[in-house]
């Protein structure tokens, strides 16, 4: 009887044992599942893909942790026992409860290990979900990349077939237009080709014209210099004083509105009516003018007129033969009269610090220094002196003195010299006459332009100049500048002496009009004395008179060589184009017509024929007509120069 229970209880316990494995493996396989199936449903429902590998992973459960158990396990199995024998239940019974523990603690340890996968598995699935969202947020972003990339592809292949399509049309048209052009070159250059056969004849034709005109131009010049030399020749028969007419241009200051540069060279009552540039006519007379009842107007001819387009270079071309003739051996004069303002010291002297409009005294110089290194090649050696006075209130003064003030009295140093009248050195070839001279004059040697440049910027900072209500810088005296030359030629033994006088005198002003008082009122009435002997003297040699009063003014004392003497002289005659002083243009034209009158002899050059030591009589007479023979080549060469230049 103690046996049936054995049995009974091994019978449960074997059937014990199956219950264990079966709940063993419905342990392992069925709760994992259904556990891992709900979780994966409720992370991520619609997606049916990740079930079916969570099952890959829990059928094969990790390695690490199974093969740990396994081992541990296995370890502790003792060795395998004796198979008891079917009668011992007891001891049966005792190695299946044993056998019960052993699997019970393998479930246990299968359990937590599943656990852990289950843990690992949820774990892998949200890190899965979560990195495959980012990729498909990755994905997405790239998408919209690419589609946005997609769409400026898409417009930069529209754009680009435009613009192929433009440019195929384009490429019609210029291919059309190519051929036009083509076609239009090939009849150029066809036009070029008979356009450069007509150049070439044209050139040919042109080369027999200038050459044509070449000698033309010859032929004029050398009519024009005979024109010239002749009425030279006539006017010295005469012995006529010569007279030129400047009509300055109207100032900056004096410019009307809607004046232009054009019109400021124009005046309303001064006109210029003959092509030879010889006469000039005042029209619009005022009512008390004198004038021709029928025409209003009065003609005025001298020996040239200047309109005030004239340049200081063609003034001084016409007084060129002049300046020739004192390195000839002649006393030349050249004097400016007119108003004050008319542009008498710019004629003489020029502006300061513009060599372009040098004055007739620069202009002068400059020819008779280059003349003088031409001639020297002939033999000839020259000797300058030049000397600069004023007169300055009836008193002469020294303009090269130097730190003399234009302020200074007549009694300081450069002023009260005195006038005398010596024997000529020279004997000339007509008469013996006496030259006027300055005891204690500053006399200078000068051998260039530059040096008498310095001399006469000087004399322009010691002459005596006031503002008055006719003119601001008034020139209140006369100022007279003196080239003395000598010249001998060693060869021929012909000695000859001249000399350049270039006068600025005062301008005249009338009292009214200049509204002067004190000392510019006494420096009025000195100018307006002295220019009244001139006028006397003019007068006197115009009627041919016994007496010419020289000595009732210093100016007329120091000039009588010039003005009635064996000399060349020319006289500027300048005016001012503005309508206020029309009745002082009036008087400068009447005063210049009379100067014009007056004859005052043939002038002969001051000639000498240097002795020698040992030279015979015969040697003399050849010496002399080589002198002759010289002077020609001499005058001939002069001459020739001032018309080149």
């Amino acid at each position: 009887m103690s046996r049936i229970p054995k049995a009974v209880s091994s019978g449960n316990v074997k059937d014990h044992s199956n219950n264990v494995k079966l709940s063993e493996k419905s342990l392992i396989a069925t709760p994992a599942k259904s556990v891992l199936a709900s979780k994966t449903k409720a992370v991520n429902p619609p997606r049916k893909a990740l079930p079916t590998a969570v099952r890959k992973v829990e059928s094969k459960p990790p390695c690490s942790s199974l093969g740990v158990s396994r081992k541990i396990t296995e370890e502790k199995e003792p060795a395998v026992k004796k198979k008891r024998p079917k009668w011992d239940y007891k001891g049966r019974i005792d190695d299946m409860e044993e056998m019960f523990r052993k699997k019970e603690m393998e479930y246990t340890n299968l359990q937590r290990d599943v656990e852990m996968l289950k843990d690992k598995n949820n774990s892998l699935q949200v890190k899965a979900v979560t990195e495959g969202e980012e990729h498909l947020a990755q994905l997405n972003r790239q998408k919209a990349f690419f589609e946005a990339e997609l769409e400026k592809s898409k417009l930069t292949i529209q754009t680009l077939e435009s613009s192929v399509n433009q440019m195929a049309s384009a490429q019609v048209c210029m291919k059309a237009d190519k051929e036009a052009l083509q076609a239009k070159v090939d009849l150029l250059s066809s036009e070029k080709l008979n356009l450069e056969q007509e150049l070439q004849a044209c050139r040919r034709q042109c080369e027999l014209l200038q050459a044509e005109l070449s000698k033309a131009n010859d032929t004029i010049r050398l009519d024009e210099m005979e024109r010239r030399k002749l009425h030279n020749s006539l006017i010295e028969l005469k012995g006529n004083i010569r007279v030129f007419c400047r009509v300055r241009p109207l100032l900056p200051h004096e410019k009307l509105p809607g004046m232009d540069d054009t019109t400021m060279m124009m005046s309303n009552f001064i006109h210029f009516p003959d092509r030879d540039k010889k006469q000039i006519e005042i029209k619009n007379l005022p009512t008390n003018a004198m004038a021709t009842p029928k025409s209003g107007s009065m003609l005025f001819e001298f020996d040239k007129v200047f309109d005030p387009s004239a340049t200081q270079a063609e003034v001084f071309e016409e007084i060129s033969q002049l300046v020739q003739s004192a390195l000839d051996g002649y006393n030349v004069c050249i004097f400016a009269y007119g108003q004050t303002g008319s542009g008498k010291t710019y004629t003489m002297e020029g502006p300061e610090n513009d060599e372009n409009c040098a004055g007739m005294i620069t202009l002068a110089m400059r020819q008779v220094f280059q003349c003088a290194a031409d001639l020297q090649t002939l033999g000839w050696t020259y000797k300058f002196q030049a000397s600069f006075v004023e007169i300055y209130n009836e008193s002469l003064r020294d303009l090269l003195v130097v730190n003399n003030s234009s302020n200074d009295s007549a009694s300081l140093n450069g002023g009260n010299l005195e006038i005398k009248l010596v024997a000529s050195n020279v004997r000339p070839s007509a008469t013996t006459k006496q030259e006027v001279t300055v005891p204690g004059l500053t006399i200078e040697d000068v051998v260039s332009v530059d040096q008498v440049e310095r001399l006469l910027k000087l004399a322009r900072k010691n002459r005596a100049v006031g503002a008055t209500k006719c003119n601001e810088r008034s020139s209140r005296s006369h100022s007279v500048f003196r080239l003395h030359i000598r010249s001998s030629n060693e060869s021929s033994g012909v000695f000859c002496e001249g000399s350049l006088n270039l006068v600025d005198l005062a301008g005249s002003e009338r009292l009214k009009e200049s509204c002067v008082e004190g000392k510019r009122l006494e420096e009025t009435k000195n100018i307006n004395r002295s220019l009244s002997c001139l006028g006397q003297v003019f007068q006197s040699l115009a009627k041919k008179e016994n007496h010419t009063p020289y000595r009732n003014s210093r100016l007329t004392y120091l000039l009588q060589n010039s003005l009635g003497g064996n000399s060349k002289t020319l006289m500027f005659v300048n005016i001012s184009p503005k309508e206020d002083h029309f009745h002082e243009t009036i008087n400068s034209l009447r005063f210049a017509t009379m100067v014009n009158q007056c004859n005052i002899g043939t002038a002969t050059k001051k000639i000498a024929l240097v002795e020698f030591e040992h030279r015979q009589t015969d040697s003399l007479i050849s010496v002399a007509l080589e002198a002759i023979l010289t002077d020609c080549n001499h005058c001939f060469a002069g001459r020739r120069r001032t018309a080149t230049i």
